[in-house]
Formats: structure tokens, C-alpha cells, sequence
């Protein structure tokens, strides 16, 4: 297991709050009317979204793609130059932003807007696992809510048989699954922006820090901490290693074994954005299509199906995962959110 287990249900249970508080806000924001011949048609409040503007599928993925492609680039700029306080200020600006989105879909705008600053503030400045975690939730949650209305306008289309919302959303999933694997397994840039980030204490996801106790001996003789060993080196394996230093009397190598230390090992488990983002994408994409099939409820409980088996595959991900390792979490996810998409087709 990549991290001990109270910290993996923690973080486990955050992606998934993120996950449903993200669908939920865009529940919120469908609304339902007729058009001229009397059909039912859901679309999404602009009151809420803001204006949404007609986009082709190609237009989506080609505003998302450089979007990302652009972002990437700066940040490594940053990480290059070491350049901390750049980052926090424009870390600071989307924070904003995106938290400012997802308050107006149930806020006024003008509440929405102090208390997305209120956060924004405190989540920079004042940072604490509480809140860090908190501003995530409904950061990525506004992202969806500025993101899945784009895709409105390709609900009537079809590509191999697949609904051209759908279609796009997973096309996506899929080039951001093989460009996570390449960013860490390949070029490794994505280590070394998480890196940057969390040395910053300004990280782009979900976060936990948490403490591994390790053993340590100490040395008399040179006032310090000689070496570290593991709790479960046993007693008589200590006093081997005491009598196998000649240049100490009986008596300083009894003293030797007293004074034991417990040393804190401090463990950070993240998960990036996007590995909350781009899933939430594509499940409000999904519950968009079905809430013009099926009433909105129902399309809400349906989506909430690949909610489940996203944070199913994210789990196994975690429990499977070597300590001290970097994996890239979108293929799994993404699996998790295909693994779903098909059970709701076979409801």
C-alpha cells in the first residue's frame, strides 16, 4: 500500500466528495424546458454558468489541450527558476476563479465572489490541511461547472455510435492518460512540478501530511544520531551492532543502549488536479446526455454509478502502489470511468 491506510481512506474519501460535490453543482445548475414543438429539453442555466458559447468537439479539445500545454509550460518555467512566490500568486488568481464558479451556482454573485476571495486568501496565506482540502473540492468542481457546458452543443451529434458530448469527453480522457503516463514515467516533468509544488506548500490537489515514527540510536560518544533502524530490528541485533565498536568500555556500551529516539518521518500523499477534474468532466458530461434521455434525478443517481467505479479503480490504484513511488493516477481512473459508463448503458 502506497500509504498507510487511515491517510489512503482519507484521501480516498476526499476524491470522492470532490466527485459528488462537483455533480451535484452541476445538477443544480440543469434546468428543464419545451421548445417550440412541445419536447422536453434540459440545458444548463446561464444564470448559474455564465454565457455558454457554441463549440465544435475539435474546438473543445484543441481549448482544453492548449490550455493545459500552456499551463504546463509556465509552471515548469517556474520550477526551473524556483520562482515560489510567482507561483502561489497565480495559483492564488485560479483558486479564485474556479472556487467564484462553483459558489454561483448556489450562491448570488456577489456573495459568491467575496467568499471565493475570503478562501482564496486563506487558502494561501493561512494554509491548513482543512482548508487546503476544502478550496480543492470546490475548485475542481467549478472547473467542471465552467468546462461540461461546452460540450452542450455536440449532445445531437454521433460518432460511432457514441453521443458527440460523450465521444469528446472520452477522447479526452484518453489523451490525458497517456500524456499523465509519459509526464511521469518518461519525461518525469510531472514529479518534478508535484515536487516544486508541495516545497512550496502551495500544491494543485488533494493533500495530506502525516508522520512515520522511526527508531534511532544515539550515539554518546559524538552527541548525535548515528543511524536510524527500523522498530523492527530486534534488541539482540542492537547489542550486536554496540559490541562491534572495540574502541568502547563494557561500561560505555551499556550506557550506549539507553537513550533511544523516536524519530518523525514526515510522508506527504497527494493526487493532482486533474486526476479530480478531468474524471468530473467527463461523468457531468454523462449525466448531461442522460438528463435529456431520463428525468434529471434519475440521470443524477445513474452518474453517480461511475463516481463509484472511478473511486473503486482510484482505491486499487493506492492499494497496489509501492511507498515512495510516483504513479500516474489518470489511466486508472480513467478505466474506473469507461468501467462505470458501461454499467449505466447495460441499466
Amino acid at each position: 500500500m502506497k500509504h498507510d491506510f487511515k491517510v489512503t481512506l482519507f484521501l480516498i474519501g476526499l476524491f470522492l466528495a470532490a466527485q459528488m460535490v462537483g455533480l451535484v453543482l452541476l445538477r443544480v445548475s440543469l434546468v428543464e424546458s419545451v421548445d417550440d414543438q412541445g419536447n422536453r429539453v434540459v440545458s444548463f442555466d446561464e444564470s448559474k454558468v455564465g454565457e455558454v458559447p457554441e463549440m465544435s468537439g475539435l474546438g473543445f479539445l484543441l481549448y482544453v489541450v492548449i490550455g493545459i500545454s500552456v499551463g504546463t509550460a509556465l509552471v515548469l518555467l517556474l520550477v526551473r527558476f524556483r520562482k515560489a512566490n510567482w507561483w502561489r500568486a497565480w495559483f492564488f488568481l485560479a483558486v479564485f476563479v474556479a472556487i467564484n464558479f462553483a459558489l454561483k451556482t448556489f450562491l448570488s454573485p456577489p456573495v459568491a465572489f467575496v467568499l471565493a476571495f475570503v478562501l482564496a486568501v486563506w487558502k494561501i496565506y493561512k494554509p491548513n490541511v482543512v482548508v487546503h482540502n476544502l478550496t480543492e473540492v470546490f475548485m475542481y468542481a467549478g472547473i467542471a461547472v465552467f468546462l461540461v457546458p461546452l460540450l452542450n452543443s455536440m449532445q445531437n451529434e454521433s460518432f460511432i455510435g457514441i453521443p458527440g458530448n460523450i465521444f469528446w469527453a472520452s477522447l479526452l480522457l484518453v489523451l490525458i492518460s497517456v500524456y499523465d503516463f509519459i509526464a511521469v514515467f518518461k519525461s518525469k516533468h510531472m514529479v518534478s512540478m508535484a515536487e516544486f509544488q508541495t516545497e512550496s506548500k502551495v500544491f494543485a490537489g488533494l493533500l495530506v501530511q502525516y508522520k512515520v515514527k522511526k527508531d534511532a540510536v544515539v550515539d554518546k560518544v559524538k552527541g548525535v544520531v548515528s543511524r536510524s533502524i527500523s522498530r523492527s530490528v530486534s534488541k539482540n541485533a542492537r547489542k550486536a551492532d554496540i559490541k562491534a565498536a572495540p574502541r568502547l568500555s563494557k561500561t560505555d556500551r551499556k550506557d550506549l543502549e539507553l537513550p533511544r529516539i523516536d524519530l518523525d518521518e514526515r510522508k506527504t500523499a497527494i493526487l493532482g488536479g486533474g486526476d479530480i477534474a478531468f474524471p468530473l468532466i467527463f461523468i457531468g458530461t454523462v449525466m448531461f446526455h442522460l438528463a435529456n434521455v431520463v428525468s434529471i434525478s434519475q440521470a443524477f443517481l445513474e452518474s453517480a454509478i461511475i463516481v463509484a467505479t472511478t473511486t473503486v479503480a482510484l482505491a486499487l490504484l493506492f492499494i497496489f502502489a509501492k511507498k515512495d513511488k510516483f504513479y500516474p493516477a489518470m489511466p486508472f481512473i480513467s478505466a474506473g470511468c469507461f468501467a462505470g459508463y458501461f454499467l449505466v448503458l447495460l441499466i
